[in-house]
């Protein structure tokens, strides 16, 4: 039991509270000394990360497993259609294959602890019951969403946002760079470059891989790429320091999830054409965000860049002229 009087094992949540349970599978049975299953306790309104997520079926949880007195992140997710049926499929066999990694090799990648997929009995609105699938994950409990843990920061006094913002970025890049190095496509899917429905946040969906395609869409590497550099630009071009999103981003947020990308192709069009905007980081983000995918750079490249160990990428080569320029190495 946790220090803090009837609380977990990090003092957030009240032991009392906890009123749902879940037993899952562990990943290795040899792996624990009484071999028994993983058995959670936690509580529907304990979500992690932000609250508008454009997957209602899909939801993190804080939990915490009682015997071993560790908490947890529950992933929990519908195994129903098609198509999510494939989603989760690969996202099992992702986790099961860092999970025989070296710890050293996979240090920024967060370690599946086990997991379930459980018949359930959900009720409709309308009052009838029905029979539904429901996979768990059990994973490792991570810090405060990027977003969240970045606000908090720069809100202290004296923390410089964009040199804040170079070390975020150095570490998120270490960890695509991990999972690249084992799987030779994109973190949305798990084999080599396939042509396959896109899953994740649309949001963060490079233009190559939007819209609807019933042949689905060829998905690599770059689309990491992006989606990398349009996180590092939100987080620079933030207005403010409220955590939650303002009116503005929550329509536009509305749009894109109705598949309607104008507004920020526009804004990106125009912070791609300012010459003004030529810092550090908008370097690395302005590579990212090229619509030529083949000059994108490579996360090895951006991870060089971002620890001083070369000063140019290849997108920049023709306005590049400085014989001192040491060009990032694309493989």
């Amino acid at each position: 039991m946790s220090l803090f009087n009837n609380r977990c094992c990090c003092g957030k949540y009240k032991i009392n509270s906890l009123k749902e349970n879940k037993t899952l599978s562990p990943l290795n049975q040899n792996s624990l000394n009484e071999q028994e299953s993983i058995k959670l306790i936690f509580n529907f309104e304990h979500k992690l990360g932000s609250s508008q997520s454009e997957f209602r079926d899909n939801n993190v949880y804080h939990a915490y497993w009682k015997n071993v007195n560790k908490c947890v992140a529950l992933k929990v997710s519908r195994y129903d259609t098609s198509e999510r049926k494939r989603f989760i499929k690969r996202e099992l066999h992702v986790l099961q294959h860092f999970a025989r990694v070296p710890i050293n090799d996979k240090d920024r990648i967060i370690s599946m602890i086990g997991s379930k997929l459980i018949a359930e009995t959900t009720t409709t609105l309308n009052g009838q019951e029905s029979r539904t699938n429901i996979m768990y994950f059990a994973l490792e409990l991570g810090g405060k969403d990027l977003h969240s843990y970045f606000v908090e920061k720069t809100k202290k006094r004296g923390v410089n946002k964009e040199e804040h913002l170079i070390k975020i970025a150095r570490g998120a890049a270490l960890s695509i760079k991990q999972f690249h190095r084992h799987f030779n496509t994109s973190v949305i899917t798990s084999n080599t470059e396939i042509s396959t429905k896109v899953h994740g946040l649309k949001k963060f969906r490079a233009p190559e891989i939007r819209g609807e395609n019933p042949q689905g869409f060829k998905v690599n590497r770059k689309a990491d790429i992006w989606a990398f550099g349009l996180m590092i630009y939100g987080l620079l071009k933030k207005k403010g320091d409220e955590e939650q999103p303002n009116d503005r981003e929550l329509i536009n947020s509305v749009r894109i999830s109705l598949g309607d990308y104008s507004e920020l192709n526009n804004e990106l069009k125009e912070y791609l054409s300012n010459t003004e905007s030529n810092s550090f980081l908008d370097r690395v983000i302005k590579g990212c965000l090229q619509l030529e995918v083949d000059i994108r750079p490579s996360i090895n490249a951006i991870a060089d860049f971002l620890n001083e160990e070369c000063n140019g990428f290849e997108y920049e080569q023709e306005f590049l002229n400085n014989e001192d320029i040491k060009w990032c190495n694309e493989n």
